[in-house]
């Protein structure tokens, strides 16, 4: 008997989970192959929200760190995850880092709702993935024609 009550549960779970490396966790089928691929030809780069430990355990996991030549953890950007997805600041720093315009970047990812509307705002293609769970969302009507869709990875196997 840990002598907790339901309400003093919530913070040392959520520090349990923070913590935890998913060794469950994988990636989509040709994923590592592309990354390889890809990383040999272009400057990769990740922007991601979540709790940046949890993030990093899960980039740790998938062994993915080495395709990227820059990460953005969009919770340590501001207070209170002010900066997440789909914020764009985070695109803005990409842009600014690699010292680009938006037609040299690409955004890629898998929720519409969240992953596009920044870079859609600056202008940055994006490419959707129907993959995982966010497969049905429907894409917004405003983010048609910058948006391009594939249903797995491996119809990018030829780029």
């Amino acid at each position: 008997d840990l002598n907790i009550s339901p309400r003093g549960w919530i913070a040392p779970l959520l520090e349990i989970y923070r913590h935890c490396k998913p060794n469950t966790l994988r990636l989509y089928p040709d994923t590592r192959d592309l990354l390889k691929r890809w990383a040999k030809q272009y400057q990769l780069s990740m922007i991601t929200d979540g709790y940046p430990q949890t993030q990093k355990n899960k980039i740790d996991v998938l062994d993915i760190s080495r395709y990227f030549s820059k990460i953005i953890f969009t919770h340590e950007l501001g207070e209170n995850k002010k900066y997440k997805k789909p914020h764009p600041l985070a695109y803005e720093m990409m842009l600014s880092h690699y010292r680009i315009s938006p037609s040299q970047m690409i955004a890629v990812g898998d929720n519409p709702l969240v992953d596009f509307k920044g870079a859609v705002a600056l202008g940055i293609p994006c490419l959707r993935i129907l993959t995982g769970e966010f497969r049905r969302v429907r894409l917004p009507a405003e983010f048609s024609k910058n948006v391009y869709t594939v249903q797995t990875l491996s119809e990018l196997g030829m780029l």
